[in-house]
């Protein structure tokens, strides 16, 4: 009897385990969700953001793919600098 109690006290803690890692895989995929939303809101307004700025300013830098990504580029990787001295 005291193995099959023990070996119950495995089960229940794997089964538990289990469950914590399904809740974990959850929680990310609803995180996941909720960027990718994010990104798609961020893209239409800077969608707006440079079809104004075309408008008003047709010789902006910004108008430049290139330009925009070397922008993006550097606050990127400022951001994970900052990350890892956290």
């Amino acid at each position: 009897m005291g193995q099959a109690r023990a070996n119950a006290r495995v089960a229940n803690a794997n089964a538990q385990a289990a469950d914590d890692w399904a809740a974990y895989a959850h929680r990310l995929e609803q995180l996941l969700l909720e960027a990718n939303a994010r990104e798609k809101a961020v893209n239409a307004v800077k969608d707006a953001a440079l079809a104004e700025l075309a408008r008003v300013d047709p010789r902006n830098y910004l108008l430049v793919q290139k330009n925009r990504q070397a922008l993006g580029n550097a606050a990127y990787y400022e951001a994970l600098e900052e990350r890892k001295a956290s």
